[in-house]
């Protein structure tokens, strides 16, 4: 079993029911909508004990929008933290620790229409 897999299918399945934008892990490369969300990097560390397994790590979520202005992104910035921060993650094989908001920012991205929000989690699991 991948804790990396279990890890963006939990983060996934959670987002895709508390957003109002759709996730994805792959964007479509035609008919993309104009505000989307994006499982991004990841980082996973160890954090084992005597007894049992377990990981901590982050996770970046990506948010895209092509409005005028950051506004739409930064609303569903403020989607994402609501559903992750603090969360109860259901990880398949892992009892969730706990995941904590860390950073964002809010950018213009390179093609001057497009601007993205990055978010970064940090989580941490033990096997069951």
């Amino acid at each position: 079993m991948s804790a990396e897999w279990e890890v963006q299918k939990a983060i996934f399945e959670k987002l895709e029911a508390d957003l109002t934008a759709p996730i994805y892990d792959f964007v479509p490369q035609e008919n993309a909508p104009s505000t989307y969300v994006t499982i991004g990097d990841d980082t996973f560390s160890p954090f084992s004990t005597d007894g049992r397994v377990g990981f901590e790590g982050t996770l970046n979520i990506h948010t895209w929008d092509t409005s005028n202005g950051r506004k739409d992104c930064k609303l569903l910035q403020g989607e994402v933290y609501s559903s992750l921060n603090r969360a109860e993650l259901v990880i398949t094989g892992y009892n969730s620790i706990g995941i904590d908001f860390e950073t964002s920012q809010t950018i213009l991205d390179a093609d001057g229409v497009t601007y993205h929000g990055t978010q970064r989690f940090k989580f941490t699991i033990m096997e069951q």
